[in-house]
């Protein structure tokens, strides 16, 4: 037990311990799940708009896998399974930038 609190921290250890509080306020952050329906925040236009460039990039780099596997339709409310795959995203997204941030 002595050696393991005496060895240094990990790269994931100081990532996770500076998440932590860093100002997200409550709305964007993980509480849990919900019972209801969510409207989606992102417009119709705002999603045509990001799934037109993912297919472009995803055409540029993939040309081998077939892209019908991967196209999502735009949906009004998250359903709460829905909403915990964002969140659960959202929350690998901002880990992995602050991860980046620690290693430079």
């Amino acid at each position: 037990y002595r050696n393991y609190k005496n060895r240094p921290e990990s790269l994931a250890t100081q990532a996770w311990n500076a998440m932590r509080d860093d100002g997200t306020s409550n709305d964007e952050k993980f509480l849990g799940l919900t019972r209801r329906k969510v409207k989606n925040p992102q417009t119709r236009e705002q999603f045509n708009q990001w799934r037109t460039k993912w297919m472009e990039s995803y055409k540029q780099c993939n040309l081998r896998i077939p892209l019908d596997i991967y196209v999502r339709e735009y949906e009004e409310y998250y359903i709460p399974v829905n909403w915990i795959d964002s969140k659960k995203s959202q929350l690998r997204d901002r880990f992995s930038k602050r991860l980046q941030q620690l290693e430079v």
